[in-house]
């Protein structure tokens, strides 16, 4: 089978989402030897090595021409600081697509390019065109309100209802589309890393600060802003990574390679948080970190969050609290913090769970799903 899967960004991004589509191209073709994964993406080429993943033989990297211009300063909060032109881009990958002739094209939010393939899909008689839901234009702020968001969803729906296969990646987005009458196959995100690979935490002295930790991105439906703003000297430290924060009792590292958290990061925590809010997307989309904590072997507090809560089961991979209301947070940890018992038996069924959310069963579900 060959496989082309195309997305509107630049993996040298390093986006979390470029790391997703990166991971899933080379779990399928670790996965699946026999098979061909094309990887197409807008210039410039970038190193496997620098998002940690590894370049199987059967995977092939088409970085096409295209056009990148930098984002205006308001927008240069995310991670990507470029974004692309894309009459450039789409034409030299349909003009690549016109030549691979793949048996399935696989893309995952990227509206505007989804639709752009679907309107020259009869250049791709025998293609089979799969498309995987992470966000809903409804659910987003980014598109504005009124008309222009109305737009927008109408095009988004056409371009689903247009795909021969649909993929989602949390039941809470399954049921959205469900309510308008999408069919969808759910498969969840999986852990990216080895439990094996990391040591459990070290054994608490008397009267140490108990140290909590979150690693990830600091946008603010994540909550760390809202966690560092109500965070009390109390409840020990909390160790961030991913952003610059102050307050009480509060050490900030930026961004850092997962080498640094496993070497110098990880050793100092005693528990790792995911104190995502309720609110617009978040109720809905898949979260990482449900998924990568399980295999940091440290006792993990969480929002209840629908798309948390079909991961974490509380009382055992995670003790969870209700979204925004510091005083539920103080009361899980305060139980982590008088249970070392309770801290073993969270980590054991988390280390479980990571196997069995493993990047390689994921992997083979995709092969059967499509």
């Amino acid at each position: 089978m060959k496989l082309a899967i195309v997305i509107n960004q630049s993996p040298a991004d390093i986006s979390a989402h470029m790391l997703y589509i990166c991971r899933l191209a080379e779990g399928l073709a670790t996965s699946q030897p026999q098979n061909e994964i094309h990887l197409i993406f807008p210039a410039p080429a970038f190193k496997p090595e620098i998002l940690g993943i590894s370049q199987p033989t059967n995977l092939f990297l088409h970085p096409l021409f295209a056009v990148r211009k930098r984002k205006r300063k308001a927008d240069r909060k995310k991670l990507s600081e470029f974004f692309t032109l894309n009459f450039i881009f789409y034409k030299n990958c349909r003009k690549l697509l016109a030549e691979l002739q793949p048996d399935v094209v696989f893309s995952a939010s990227f509206n505007k390019l989804w639709e752009f393939l679907l309107k020259h899909r009869k250049e791709l008689p025998k293609t089979k065109f799969v498309y995987e839901v992470h966000d809903l234009v409804e659910l987003n702020r980014k598109h504005g309100e009124g008309i222009k968001k109305k737009r927008e969803f109408h095009r988004e729906m056409d371009a689903l209802e247009g795909s021969d296969s649909i993929l989602t990646t949390t039941r809470a987005l399954y049921k959205r589309l469900a309510h308008y009458g999408l069919l969808a196959e759910v498969l969840p995100l999986a852990c990216a890393y080895n439990p094996d690979e990391f040591e459990s935490a070290p054994q608490k002295k008397p009267n140490e600060v108990f140290r909590v930790g979150y690693i990830g991105s600091t946008y603010s439906g994540q909550g760390i802003d809202w966690l560092t703003k109500n965070w009390r000297a109390e409840f020990g430290e909390l160790h961030i990574v991913g952003g610059n924060f102050t307050g009480v009792n509060v050490v900030s590292y930026g961004r850092l390679t997962m080498e640094r958290i496993k070497t110098e990061v990880l050793p100092k925590l005693d528990a790792l948080v995911i104190p995502s809010m309720n609110v617009g997307r978040m109720p809905f989309v898949a979260i990482t970190k449900s998924y990568d904590y399980l295999a940091f072997k440290r006792p993990i507090i969480a929002a209840d969050l629908p798309s948390i809560t079909e991961v974490l089961r509380d009382g055992e991979d995670a003790l969870i609290f209700k979204a925004g209301e510091i005083e539920s947070f103080a009361q899980a940890l305060g139980k982590l913090k008088a249970d070392s018992r309770l801290c073993e038996k969270l980590v054991e069924n988390a280390t479980r769970r990571a196997r069995e959310l493993s990047w390689g069963k994921r992997c083979e579900r995709f092969w059967e799903v499509i």
